[in-house]
């Protein structure tokens, strides 16, 4: 069997990165072999990558080295596109499809791009000119790509043209997790929230990385005039990246610095989440929020803007919000906090709803087989 070589990876954890991970993990177990290819100095998940068989390639990055990026993309592929039934590229937009472009030059068969993201995540004069970038490879990139993946139909609709969102070629991919592992678990909660000392507080809890998308600054606005009302409450704020020294300040200039917890990077999310009471995400927009999966696995009411598409409601504990006004959003926080019920097992809806990971896996299992018995590969 030839292996799946996958694009996309960063040297951050973040929801493209465990989304991958979660897939090849299980897929691994199956007897496909994968290896990554990084434009980064580092690459998140390398030692579980390399736990499961696969290999890390490492690229100059082409803002700093266009050259050198350019001549080790050629190097690569002359030498192991032969290895590889598939590529796999995974991204939030089609600023830099060249690997996928050297993918089709030295014919690796299957060729994926795989949308993660509704729209552009960087709002400075370069994500600018990353977005004119997206918008011309999009236009064309049914010239080097076979496949066209997305998490979700406005996912979707931001990567690929009209006339490439139909027929067989075209997939919905699920952000599924392991809805068992999230399932409610009151001795996991007792025990996590005694760690942190959160005993008697009501914990409002927001996963996410810290960049513009995420829209950090109207949560802390929002849960500082919760704050004032319900002294109690805690924002558990997990996740790192660069704008979270800007977070901060603002916690403090707010005088809420001693409520907001700042974890950083953190590999117990479920366990967070079982010790949470609420979970929220402000998002300018989402292709579909895997952290939004994962806190209804695990029972959580939700808050959600409507940057995230309808689908990503799964419970029936889900409210979307606007983004217009942080008082709404802490008056929706109390109300939560007022309404609080018991936690429902909801892992078979999750499972009907075609969002359990092992059913999703096998779908996958099934097209590379496929893709492989067909003699594409």
């Amino acid at each position: 069997m030839k292996k799946i070589l996958i694009g996309g990876m960063t040297d951050q954890v973040g929801g493209i990165e465990t989304f991958v991970m979660n897939y090849c993990e299980k897929l691994a177990e199956q007897g496909f072999q994968f290896d990554f290819l990084c434009r980064y100095p580092c690459c998140a998940f390398q030692q579980r990558i390399e736990q499961m068989g696969g290999h890390v390639y490492f690229l100059p990055q082409r803002s700093r080295a266009p050259l050198a990026y350019y001549r080790a993309l050629d190097a690569f592929f002359r030498k192991h596109a032969a290895d590889y039934a598939v590529y796999w590229e995974n991204d939030c937009m089609m600023n830099n499809v060249e690997p996928l472009r050297y993918a089709a030059r030295y014919r690796i068969p299957t060729r994926i791009f795989h949308s993660h993201n509704s729209d552009n995540m960087d709002l400075s004069l370069k994500g600018r000119l990353r977005g004119i970038l997206h918008r011309r490879n999009r236009a064309r990139i049914d010239r080097i790509a076979t496949d066209f993946w997305a998490c979700s139909p406005k996912a979707g609709a931001w990567a690929f043209p009209e006339a490439l969102r139909v027929g067989e070629r075209y997939r919905i991919i699920q952000n599924a997790v392991e809805v068992a592992r999230f399932a409610f678990q009151p001795e996991v909660r007792a025990a996590c929230r005694a760690s942190m000392r959160l005993d008697e507080c009501y914990v409002v809890a927001h996963v996410g990385r810290f960049q513009a998308q995420k829209n950090h600054p109207f949560l802390i606005e929002a849960f500082a005039k919760l704050a004032q009302r319900q002294p109690q409450a805690r924002l558990l704020l997990v996740g790192e990246g660069d704008g979270m020294a800007a977070a901060q300040a603002q916690a403090e200039a707010l005088g809420v610095t001693n409520s907001v917890i700042f974890t950083g990077f953190r590999q117990d999310v479920p366990a967070l989440l079982q010790a949470a009471d609420l979970f929220v995400l402000p998002s300018l927009f989402e292709g579909l929020s895997l952290v939004a999966v994962e806190a209804q696995a695990a029972g959580l009411p939700c808050l959600l803007s409507f940057g995230s598409p309808a689908e990503t409601k799964i419970v029936e504990a889900v409210t979307f919000l606007p983004i217009d006004d942080p008082e709404r959003w802490a008056a929706a926080m109390e109300s939560a906090m007022h309404a609080a019920a018991p936690r429902r097992d909801v892992q078979a809806v999750l499972q009907a709803a075609g969002f359990d990971l092992a059913e999703n896996v096998q779908l996958l299992a099934h097209f590379f087989r496929k893709t492989m018995e067909d003699g594409k590969a």
